[in-house]
């Protein structure tokens, strides 16, 4: 069970497109009140990354399609989640892609093995920048997230 009521916030950002996204999100929702954390998975200490995972009831997970899969440091936190029975969570998905998004479908993959996996909506999907689309989504996830 999670021990607090939040939402971790766990990214990779190859070009800083995809963090300007989480740190959007992340700024909304402070503003109206929710306790979060953000973790940079290609800079952080991963298993604390790990450990932030399982205290929140909720999470954003946010990365880059890397060669038709998701870059590997997201890969890895997400492995390690389901191989330690990450389970009963709300998640939202953040995926950047220039020509082919896919990282969204990759990380959906890796969780299947997770047991009661809810998931916000909507995907937000970054085509390289973020746009006025982009930036509306993130305010509905947000909405989603409280």
């Amino acid at each position: 069970m999670p021990e607090k009521t939040g939402v971790g916030i766990f990214y990779t950002s190859v070009y800083g497109n995809t963090e300007r996204a989480v740190l959007l999100l992340n700024e909304k929702l402070q503003k109206v009140g929710v306790t979060t954390q953000v973790y940079d998975l290609s800079k952080c200490d991963m298993s604390a990354a790990v450990a932030a995972a399982f205290e929140f009831d909720k999470a954003v997970f946010a990365t880059t399609t890397y060669n038709m899969d998701v870059f590997p440091f997201m890969r890895d936190f997400l492995e390690r989640l389901a191989e330690r029975n990450y389970q009963n969570r709300k998640v939202a998905l953040i995926e950047n892609g220039s020509w082919a998004p896919n990282a969204a479908k990759v990380m959906q993959g890796i969780l299947e093995k997770c047991k009661n996996i809810s998931y916000a909506e909507p995907v937000v999907r970054i085509n390289s920048a973020m746009s006025n689309e982009n930036e509306d989504q993130i305010s509905l996830l947000c909405k989603e997230l409280l």
